[in-house]
């Protein structure tokens, strides 16, 4: 009779073994992809990412269009007989100031086109890189929680690890990590 008993329970043991099994390495991860496929994060992955990689516009430079008094810049120095000298003669650049300023927009922007043109490379590059990214993430926080993935499948969902409640925070960790960075 104790032979009888001894081989039950470890038939027991074996199957709660193969269960075990079952749950870490095939229905945990399973479970683990659809339920980070059904919170879409791929897509938002990748979005995030492009969003972020995008360039920044930049404003234009604020230069100031209007009238430049000369004069009183110029002989501000000499005092009340400077400012007299001024109101006498009148000294105002109006036009020569709007082409020196133009020309010196126009050199800024030939200056910051090589620096524009390379932010708009690493943005494409970035979003090129994306779903290597993102994908690297959902692996890694996959294979990293394996066990709490395979708890979950495993008690049919009514438990619930702590690593599966933090899954999006996860994978955003995971997504910033050097490995996943260098990813692409």
């Amino acid at each position: 009779m104790q032979e009888a008993s001894g081989f039950a329970l470890g038939g027991v043991g074996l199957a709660l073994l193969g269960y075990g099994l079952f749950s870490a390495f095939v229905s945990g991860p399973e479970l683990g992809q659809r339920t980070i496929d059904a919170m879409n994060w791929s897509e938002n992955c990748e979005t995030a990412i492009a969003r972020q990689a995008e360039p920044e516009p930049r404003a234009p430079a604020a230069i100031s269009r209007g009238s430049v008094d000369v004069c009183r810049i110029a002989f501000s120095l000499y005092g009340q007989r400077g400012e007299q000298y001024c109101d006498m003669h009148g000294a105002t650049i109006n036009g020569g100031v709007d082409d020196l300023l133009d020309t010196a927009g126009s050199l800024v922007d030939i200056v910051e086109a090589p620096a524009r043109a390379a932010r708009q490379a690493l943005a494409a590059q970035a979003a090129a890189d994306a779903p290597n990214r993102c994908a690297c993430a959902a692996t890694q926080v996959l294979s990293d929680e394996r066990l709490s993935f395979a708890l979950y499948a495993g008690s049919a969902r009514l438990i619930t690890p702590p690593a599966i409640d933090t899954l999006q925070s996860q994978l955003r960790v995971a997504l910033s990590s050097p490995y996943c960075a260098m990813e692409g």
